[in-house]
């Protein structure tokens, strides 16, 4: 396995500026870690493994480490997309929204949390996080398939509470 230090990611960032004088060095390449998180990466294999409840175990403590920004939206992401699928909704809902937070323009982080409104009864809520989803990411498919399934069950409520 390849590992980075500190002086070979210094001279990188050195020469790429030197080579390249217009462009950041960040414009060319991606972001390095220098140090692993290995709470991200055991909620990560969890997640795929399918072990729910061990997932969010590791990605709840890699949040409580002090992550870098992106990594931290990673976890709470995540956090809150299987608190979802746990039915801890209360805590998926704090998730996505420390997400938000970090991110203003995280479709992800307001589309799923747009699904735990929905879940928690707060349609209101969860048209408002769908509508700004798809406007942060128009393109997308289900975006625009969840608004319709929330439209359709409004409807449904309005016409069961008029009558």
């Amino acid at each position: 396995m390849f590992t980075f230090n500190k002086s070979f990611a210094l001279t990188a960032s050195l020469v790429i500026s030197v080579v390249f004088p217009t462009i950041s060095p960040s414009a060319v390449a991606e972001t390095i870690y220098l140090k692993r998180s290995i709470p991200l990466e055991k909620g990560s294999r969890a997640m795929h493994a399918g072990d729910i409840k061990t997932a969010v175990r590791h990605f709840k403590r890699a949040a409580r480490a002090g992550l870098a920004k992106d990594r931290e939206i990673f976890a709470q992401i995540n956090i809150c997309a299987l608190d979802y699928i746990l039915t801890d909704f209360e805590s998926a809902r704090k998730a996505c929204t420390k997400a938000i937070r970090l991110d203003r323009l995280n479709w992800r982080a307001f589309y799923n949390r747009g699904h735990v409104h929905q879940a928690m009864g707060n349609m209101e809520q969860a048209a408002a996080d769908y509508k700004r989803a798809g406007r942060l990411h128009p393109k997308d498919g289900r975006i625009e398939a969840s608004v319709t399934r929330l439209a359709s069950r409004m409807s449904k409520k309005f016409t069961e509470n008029s009558k």
